[in-house]
Parts: structure tokens; C-alpha cells; sequence
């Protein structure tokens, strides 16, 4: 089974189980920004295993869950929805860890995102290739997800779409960091990598912040959680087509089959 790389903001969740099983992570993008080779992978890293229909299988809701996520969203039948989104992103030293399992970002910066009046602190981002949302049929180059959690345990993950076009400078600016530190090859087990580096969030994020779709749907990887907010930006950002060609050559297609939206709403902001 492929370990997938995280990126966490806090440790004060570091005991949330569920959130090491999301996908790769920040450090999974720029390592392959600064790193050349690939790992081998045995298994697509969204295929869930054939289960058995016990109600003990951690797959169950992935395969019978009726609010499951990613989603195709239809831009032209959607309700209109009140609520702000304001992201409070401060630039955060990060250092890298790899525990064995997988390659984590790790930093004590309180950064934290606004919806509805409610604040959701920042724990993780990742990245997917190719997008896992679908707007009217269509799928992007990319998507970073960006995942919260309030003080309440409820989950508001952030999609943002990435589109073909110019180098992304902050993940470059990251994988030159892990370059510099390591040289080109990826961080052993057991491995950690200090030093300096700020993360500066707002700038993985469009210039559009306010515009956005919005339903009730899972995380996208197991154990596919639902009960999750999702905000999907309707601005993408860029990245270049030499940065997607290094991320899927070192982790391949992360991206999950968009789910059957089984009757639920999506709005618009």
C-alpha cells in the first residue's frame, strides 16, 4: 500500500489518525519540484481495497457512503449562498520529518480560515493530480486541498483548482529549499530536515478569494469521513507544465473518480 506524504500545521492534532491517510501532501510536491527520480509505487494511492462489507472494513463508507467527495460541479443550476470566507495565513517556519510512515511539514504557526463566522484552524495542505473536482465536466491540471478543523471537530477543507501556465514560485521556492538541504535525492526514514524555511500560504492561493462553490461531501481519501464542508475556489492558480510532469512522475495520478452527488446541493458564492 503507498504512504502519502503530509504536510501538518499543529501539533495539537497530531493524534488525528484519519488526517495521515490524506493525500500527498506540500513536501510531496516540492520534493519532486527538487528531486528528479521517483519511488516505485505498488497500488494507485486513491483505489480503495476490495472489502468483505464488514461493518469493521475502514473502506465500508468509501464504497457505500451517500455524501462522498470528490464531486462534478455544475456551474449553471446552483442556489445562492450567504456566508464570508476570510483566510488568516501567516508565513510559518516549517521543518521536514520523515517518521517512517511518511514525509511530514511540521510548524507551530497558528494560521486559520473564516466561513460563516466560525474559525477553522489550518492543519494540512495537499496536492492531487489530475483535479479532483469537476467543473461542468471539466477537470484541471492539478488541486490543492487545503483541510481545517474547528473547535468542534468539524473539517472545512478548501479546494483550490490549478490550471497549466506559469512556474509557481512559492512551490519552487520550497523545492529549491529541499534541494539545497538534501541534494537530489528524498528524505530517508527516520530522517529529519531543519533549517529555515518560511511557508507563505496566502501565496498558494488566487487573487479571488471571495468567489466560491460550496456543498456537505467526505474526505477523498480513506476512510472517506463524511460530515465534511467543502469550499471549492472558483479561481484557479498556475503552475507550469514541467512542475505536474515531476509530481506525477515521482507519485503518479492521485486523483480520485468523481462520487455521485445523490441528490445533495451545492451553492455558489
Amino acid at each position: 500500500m503507498v504512504t502519502l506524504s503530509v504536510v501538518r500545521f499543529g501539533s495539537m492534532f497530531a493524534g488525528n489518525q484519519f488526517l495521515h491517510r490524506l493525500a500527498c501532501g506540500l513536501v510531496c510536491l516540492v520534493s519532486v519540484l527538487a528531486i528528479p527520480n521517483s519511488p516505485e509505487a505498488s497500488s494507485p494511492p486513491h483505489s480503495a481495497p476490495s472489502t468483505n462489507g464488514s461493518p469493521a472494513d475502514p473502506y465500508l463508507i468509501c464504497e457505500k457512503g451517500k455524501r462522498q467527495s470528490p464531486i462534478d460541479i455544475s456551474s449553471t443550476t446552483l442556489q445562492a449562498t450567504q456566508g464570508d470566507l476570510i483566510f488568516r495565513y501567516v508565513p510559518t517556519n516549517i521543518h521536514v520529518v520523515h517518521d517512517g510512515h511518511s514525509i511530514q511539514a511540521i510548524n507551530e504557526a497558528p494560521s486559520m480560515a473564516v466561513y460563516r463566522g466560525e474559525a477553522y484552524q489550518l492543519l494540512q495542505l495537499h496536492f492531487h493530480e489530475p483535479s479532483e473536482h469537476h467543473i461542468d465536466g471539466i477537470s484541471y491540471a492539478m488541486e490543492m486541498h487545503l483541510v481545517h478543523k474547528n473547535s468542534q471537530g468539524q473539517i472545512l477543507v478548501v479546494g483550490v483548482l490549478i490550471q497549466l501556465g506559469r512556474e509557481n514560485s512559492e512551490m519552487l521556492r520550497a523545492g529549491n529549499w529541499i534541494r539545497q538541504r538534501l541534494g537530489h535525492r528524498f528524505v530517508e526514514p527516520g530522517e529529519e530536515v531543519t533549517g529555515a524555511f518560511m511557508l507563505d500560504v496566502m501565496k498558494l492561493l488566487p487573487e479571488n478569494q471571495s468567489h466560491y462553490f460550496t456543498y456537505n461531501g467526505s474526505l477523498t481519501t480513506a476512510p472517506c469521513t463524511e460530515g465534511v464542508t467543502w469550499v471549492v475556489l472558483r479561481q484557479p492558480i498556475e503552475v507550469s507544465p514541467q512542475q505536474v510532469k515531476r509530481f506525477v512522475r515521482a507519485y503518479g495520478h492521485t486523483a480520485r473518480d468523481v462520487q455521485s452527488l445523490e441528490g445533495r446541493e451545492i451553492r455558489s458564492h
